[in-house]
């Protein structure tokens, strides 16, 4: 699962320095992932809304673990019927190269099951915690300015 972040103008050709240019990739990319993290934490998906109320089932298995059955945040999961503690999130990392940057997913495992709660596979409702929120942006975009700024008054 990607999530991509663009400009309308060549931020690529204005930074000579190919460090320089997978740094800024990378911090842009961490921005976005601070944001859904931060998000997902306190139970809102990638558009600001509350996520959909966990089912019987699971309010039944978090109730029995003594975890909070209201606050649906995608940080307690259920593997082999025992209950585990932010091993999706946490499996999340970012990789950059000189033309772009991407989160991913280490665990593969974690992988599918951010996919299922991102789209709503099997019996999950659509969880879409995974994307750009409006402030995500807004931080990228001043940060992506002021980094063109430093390339600006070096030429």
């Amino acid at each position: 699962m990607k999530i991509s972040y663009s400009k309308d103008y060549d931020i690529l050709n204005l930074m000579a320095n190919l460090k320089t240019r997978k740094k800024t990739l990378k911090t842009m990319a961490m921005i976005g992932l601070e944001e859904f993290r931060e998000n997902t934490k306190n139970g809102k998906d990638a558009n600001g809304k509350r996520f959909h109320k966990y089912s019987k089932m699971t309010k039944a298995f978090k109730k029995k673990w003594g975890k909070s059955q209201t606050l649906v945040n995608l940080t307690c999961g259920i593997e082999n019927g025992k209950a585990v503690s932010g091993g999706m999130m946490t499996s999340i990392s970012i990789k950059s190269d000189n033309d772009s940057a991407e989160t991913y997913f280490i665990d593969a495992k974690k992988g599918d099951l951010a996919y299922d709660h991102q789209t709503g596979a099997g019996r999950l409702p659509i969880r879409e915690f995974v994307g750009w929120t409006k402030k995500a942006l807004s931080r990228a975009d001043k940060y992506l300015d002021k980094q063109i700024d430093k390339w600006i008054n070096n030429i």
